[in-house]
Formats: structure tokens, C-alpha cells, sequence
């Protein structure tokens, strides 16, 4: 069984402190190859999407390889999340890493984890 993570960017970034003492855009790419590296999502089996507020203008998609980078563009990544559940067909087997209380609420009725 494999799992999908939806990983809430910034505030994942925000909250692992690991990163604290980097400007913001380097941040963010330390972060992205801090997941890169490590796969904290386990198997390679996993699929890891992170959603970031905003835009990628700073951003390089070639920054990441093993997993997917959404900028969100005009809507929050709180909303985006929220959208990608809704879509999903396997919410079991989706896991959605944050701890936005607003976003929680949303998902939770779907049996995500």
C-alpha cells in the first residue's frame, strides 16, 4: 500500500524550526532539500506533494526530484489542500501533514490521516 502526503509548505517549514536562521527563499530550498535527502515520507513507493502559498518566480522546479512542488498561484495552500482531497478517490490512504487547525477541520470528515 502506498500512501499520499500533502505536506502544508510553509507552515511544515515554519514549525520543523530547522531552518530558522536562513533568509526565506533559502529557506524554503533547504527544506525542499532537506525532503529530497532524508524522505521522511518512507518508501519511494510514496508519493510527496508539498504546497506552497504564491508563485514560483524564485523558485527552481529543478530544485527537487523525487517529489512534486506546488505553488499555488491566486489561492492559498490551504484551499488547494482542501481542493485535492475533495478530488481524491483515496482519502484511507492520504495523509496530510500540518497542523493548520482550519485545514484539519476540512479534511477531516474525508478519513484522511
Amino acid at each position: 500500500m502506498s500512501l499520499l502526503y500533502l505536506v502544508d509548505g510553509y507552515n511544515a517549514l515554519k514549525r520543523s524550526g530547522l531552518f530558522q536562521d536562513k533568509q526565506f527563499s533559502e529557506a524554503r530550498s533547504a527544506f525542499i532539500a532537506y525532503l529530497d535527502r532524508y524522505r521522511p515520507h518512507g518508501s519511494c513507493r510514496n508519493r510527496l506533494v508539498v504546497i506552497f502559498d504564491g508563485t514560483s518566480e524564485v523558485f527552481s522546479p529543478k530544485e527537487s526530484c523525487t517529489f512534486e512542488v506546488i505553488f499555488t498561484r491566486g489561492e492559498s495552500a490551504d484551499t488547494k489542500i482542501v481542493e485535492m482531497i475533495a478530488a481524491s478517490r483515496d482519502h484511507k490512504n492520504t495523509v496530510v501533514v500540518t497542523d493548520d487547525k482550519g485545514i484539519l477541520r476540512c479534511v477531516r470528515p474525508y478519513g484522511v490521516k
